[in-house]
């Protein structure tokens, strides 16, 4: 929403600086990014990379390093200004996670890193369909976000987080989210969890026919 978006404007020029520093959910930030972009495989005829929800570039940047062809989407112009300055060679795009304004079968690898969260519970599924509409068949899908295992341990940490966790935040819960990659076509899907609160999985795109999330 424009409020979302005016926080992201406004703290586009010391985000990357200041993740690390803020603590509660974001605890471990940047050692999740590099821990996270370490496991995802990239082969030279496959360097076509999407990242949604950009930001400043940091994540991508990662696998710019390693020969990646960027495109990044955000939502927040300002975070886009910021990363065109950081990141020239980038192509980028003011957008939400849905609709994504680009053709069917387009990229490689999807990334997001920080971001899915942002999306309504209601959208979650429509918005990994969206993931797999952009993706070729064979494709990789990797997210990073504050994901927690169970119910049980969202509730630990916002015990732990205290006054610093937010309520009108919906973080997903890895079971729940991978039955939702598994109804847009995604398997197998390998996670492994980052820091304290964040989780990144990898999943190969290896269907394109939606099938009932539970």
């Amino acid at each position: 929403d424009d409020q979302s978006r005016q926080l992201f404007d406004a703290w586009a020029q010391t985000y990357a600086d200041d993740v690390d520093s803020i603590g509660g959910p974001l605890t471990g930030y940047t050692r999740s990014l590099y821990t996270a972009a370490a496991l995802i495989p990239l082969k030279s005829e496959q360097l076509r990379v999407l990242d949604i929800g950009i930001g400043t570039g940091g994540f991508a940047d990662l696998l710019y390093q390693r020969g990646a062809h960027i495109t990044g989407v955000d939502f927040s112009p300002v975070m886009l200004e910021k990363c065109a300055e950081l990141h020239p060679d980038f192509e980028l795009h003011q957008s939400r996670f849905l609709p994504l304004p680009f053709e069917d079968d387009r990229f490689d690898v999807v990334i997001s890193s920080f971001t899915f969260h942002e999306v309504p519970p209601r959208l979650r599924q429509q918005a990994l369909q969206e993931v797999a509409r952009v993706l070729k068949l064979g494709g990789m899908f990797s997210m990073l976000d504050i994901i927690f295992a169970s119910e049980t341990a969202n509730q630990r940490a916002k015990e732990e987080i205290g006054r610093a966790w937010d309520d009108t935040e919906v973080y997903a819960h890895v079971a729940d989210l991978d039955a939702m990659l598994f109804a847009a076509g995604f398997r197998p899907t390998v996670w492994m969890q980052t820091g304290p609160y964040h989780w990144t999985f990898c999943a190969n795109l290896t269907s394109t026919e939606q099938q009932e999330s539970n």
